[in-house]
């Protein structure tokens, strides 16, 4: 099992952070792909299960980021917030808002 994890920090590690590391160690055929450019350590208890990358995955050159942070699908909507959602939004740039209907009056 591959558990891939992007740019999870410790605003809200409860969430997908700690769990994650929690399933890894709970399954020893588990392997934990973590990409974050900040926070790429994992658990000492599952260091020999962890493979962390510190690229800005904004930089990646890919087709696509999939990201699943909000239900409206439409990114963060504190300003200069660190969330990962925030990070692809802002690194797509201003285009991606217009595409999607961003409502600009939230």
């Amino acid at each position: 099992m591959a558990l891939l994890e992007f740019g999870v920090g410790f605003n809200t590690p409860g969430i997908i952070r700690y769990p994650f590391e929690n399933m890894t160690y709970q399954n020893p055929e588990a392997t934990l792909i973590r990409f974050n450019r900040d926070y790429p350590m994992g658990a000492a208890e599952i260091a020999d299960q962890t493979i962390s990358f510190t690229e800005d995955i904004t930089r990646l050159s890919v087709d696509a980021i999939v990201n699943a942070a909000n239900n409206q699908l439409m990114g963060c909507f504190v300003p200069g917030h660190n969330c990962i959602d925030n990070v692809i939004h802002s690194g797509a740039g201003i285009q991606l808002h217009f595409h999607r209907g961003f409502p600009f009056s939230q």
